[in-house]
């Protein structure tokens, strides 16, 4: 059995390196402003006051799926609408949607994946 299963997790992680998902990487970023106010009183002094804000992000990989494709459920966006798992075929499913840009457009797909082993999902559908 545990042969079986040692299997079985080679064939998955094989076909998950030979997927065809591909991916694109935002760089992270960091910017900062910084605000100096000096103020002086009437009897001579100075207060000086410095403010910083800085905003970080970390960097990201937005990953566009194909039918077929061996995926983590994390790597594709929830359905905002149907959001709830369904069954197929003995499987566990539910459906996505993938936003990404065609010609200086913004096109969105909805997807189906279906579980087909436990944290690996099989992309059913895409349109």
């Amino acid at each position: 059995m545990a042969v079986k299963n040692l299997l079985l997790l080679a064939v998955i992680i094989g076909v998950m390196l030979a997927s065809t998902v591909e991916a694109q990487t935002l760089e992270g970023r960091a910017e900062c402003n910084y605000e100096v106010q000096t103020e002086k009183f009437p009897d001579g002094k100075l207060h000086t006051y410095q403010k910083e804000r800085c905003i970080e992000e970390p960097g990201q990989t937005v990953r566009t799926v194909r039918i077929g494709d061996l995926v983590r459920e994390t790597w594709v966006t929830k359905h905002p609408v149907i959001k709830d798992y369904f069954g197929y075929r003995g499987n566990r499913c539910r459906w996505f949607l993938e936003s990404n840009s065609a010609q200086k457009d913004l096109v969105q797909y909805q997807g189906i994946i279906c579980e087909v082993q436990s944290n690996a999902w099989r992309v059913i559908d895409k349109f």
